[in-house]
């Protein structure tokens, strides 16, 4: 993964579209900053803050890297002007756990599959790196501390489109989704997953009764046939989450790519191989539906998951 590179010296700011001071002068008055409160913020004596003010001094990038810094912010958001200015408002008044606007209407998803992403991030390329992405995004680690609260679909959608610009392939985006076994087998869905006897019972309970409660409520599931080794699904959009989204298109190819790593895992939690499940139809690619071929194991206690969890 190769995220991009931190600022150095002063700022060309030719490619943002919005002066950086102007989005400074934003992000002050929403934190309703003033006086030696906000010089600390930005870094600056006051002295060298008014020949920024009157004699527009060029800013330097640690300036910048300073706000960010202080308010949770990526230092490309800053220089852009893309911050949601209302949640870092927010923030400074208490609230720790305001979602981003843009990721809170339509909320159908559970935050589970944010999480177990996140955790993929953190654990093959550390902790830094998942900081920078939530800064990036606006968010801080309290939004993520209930798997079961609820976010909307566009949030892993576009943290998988920032992952695949920064280096993550097909296959990586399928072994993060394959993580959510490592990050849900010992909670209470964990074990309600394991308490199943048969391949078939699994995955005919998941995708009949557990995948709208526990997963993901953006897509209209169906198990089109079954048998003791084999079952496709059919997943289509929810008209209802397209108009509360106000947008035809939802989720992505990555996102499809996570998904089959996080179908492939359900086996693992009857002691398994993980399953190999194929995406033979795509609606991203102009199909109806999305189809998925799982081939799997019958019975429990035949093997143990696959050594890829070994390091987990």
């Amino acid at each position: 993964m190769h995220l991009p590179p931190e600022p150095h010296g002063q700022l060309k700011s030719a490619r943002f579209p919005q002066p950086v001071e102007d989005t400074l002068e934003r992000i002050r008055r929403a934190a309703e900053l003033a006086g030696d409160d906000w010089l600390q913020v930005l870094g600056l004596t006051e002295k060298q803050y008014l020949r920024l003010l009157i004699e527009r001094v060029p800013l330097a990038a640690r300036t910048v890297e300073s706000v960010a810094a202080r308010f949770g912010l990526s230092f490309e958001s800053v220089m852009r002007g893309d911050v949601d200015y209302a949640a870092l408002s927010a923030r400074e008044k208490g609230d720790h756990d305001p979602l981003p606007a843009r990721f809170s209407v339509g909320a159908f998803s559970r935050r589970r599959t944010s999480i177990h992403l996140l955790d993929y991030v953190e654990l093959n390329h550390g902790w830094r790196t998942r900081s920078r992405i939530l800064r990036h995004f606006q968010m801080s680690e309290a939004l993520f501390k209930d798997p079961d609260q609820s976010i909307n679909i566009n949030f892993v959608t576009e943290l998988c489109e920032y992952l695949s610009k920064s280096g993550c392939s097909t296959d990586v985006m399928k072994s993060m989704g394959e993580h959510s076994f490592v990050a849900n087998r010992k909670t209470p869905l964990g074990r309600l997953l394991r308490s199943y006897g048969t391949s078939r019972m699994l995955h005919e309970h998941v995708f009949t009764e557990l995948i709208s409660p526990y997963f993901d409520k953006n897509c209209i599931y169906q198990l089109v046939e079954i048998s003791d080794h084999h079952c496709v699904v059919t997943a289509r959009p929810s008209t209802e989450v397209q108009d509360e989204l106000m947008q035809k298109v939802i989720g992505s190819t990555h996102v499809c790519s996570a998904k089959v790593g996080s179908f492939q895992s359900l086996s693992g939690y009857l002691g398994l191989p993980f399953s190999k499940v194929t995406e033979t139809d795509c609606v991203h690619s102009g199909a109806g539906v999305c189809r998925f071929h799982f081939d799997f194991q019958g019975r429990a206690g035949l093997s143990r998951p696959g050594p890829h969890l070994a390091s987990a």
